[in-house]
């Protein structure tokens, strides 16, 4: 999800739209704000007694109760998509923004449409950026603790699990809660290396296709 919003904004970002300053300005701010006082925001706004549900409450005449948002699991991924895509969005307007245009261009007057020079020039050459971004989104989500302990309910990511294990019970489980950092350890090591290989591949295809 992070790489499909990323890629889209990151395009028009890119034509200095107006108000550009402003977006990438919100684009940033999950970024600064810590994971707490961010879970907490989105649970007082999306809660029954928020602005979401007040607003809806008041705009949309069919629906009387408010949505459930919060402690639920497609509640838990937005607030996780809001809070960690910016690692993908930057990394991927910085990759876009240093493209030459002049590669673009050429592929324009080869004959390509706005569609094939998107598909086959832009997205390969931007690639590792978006890669980039995508692992700092992954590795920022996979081991998130703030925003699930919070906004979670019953839903436990292992970072969570991990702490009940070592809080709640008496005595507290260690050897559970070790195990589980264990897992999470193998994989994250297993998803650095299969992205490492994917880009030294994508890096050596991209040279053979320079050369060509």
């Amino acid at each position: 999800m992070s790489i499909l919003f990323s890629v889209p904004l990151a395009l028009i970002l890119r034509e200095k739209v107006r108000g550009h300053r402003f977006y990438r300005l919100m684009v940033i701010v999950p970024l600064v704000i810590p994971g707490l006082v961010g879970a907490l925001g989105l649970l007082l706004f999306w809660g029954p007694r928020g602005w979401f549900n007040l607003f809806l409450m008041q705009m949309v005449p069919f629906i009387q109760r408010p949505v459930a948002v919060d402690y639920t699991i497609h509640g838990l991924i937005m607030f996780y998509v809001w809070l960690y895509f910016p690692y993908t969005c930057v990394t991927t307007m910085s990759a876009l923004e240093s493209l030459d245009r002049s590669i673009e261009e050429a592929g324009a007057v080869a004959g390509a449409n706005r569609w094939q020079v998107l598909r086959y020039i832009v997205l390969p050459l931007i690639t590792p950026g978006i890669l980039a971004g995508s692992v700092l989104t992954f590795m920022a989500a996979f081991g998130a603790f703030s925003v699930p302990l919070v906004a979670g309910g019953n839903y436990r990511p292992l970072a969570v699990e991990i702490y009940k294990q070592i809080s709640i019970p008496i005595p507290a489980h260690w050897s559970a809660a070790s195990a589980i950092a264990v897992v999470m350890g193998v994989l994250q090591v297993g998803f650095l290396t299969l992205y490492m290989r994917f880009v030294r591949r994508g890096g050596g295809a991209g040279a053979a296709g320079g050369a060509r």
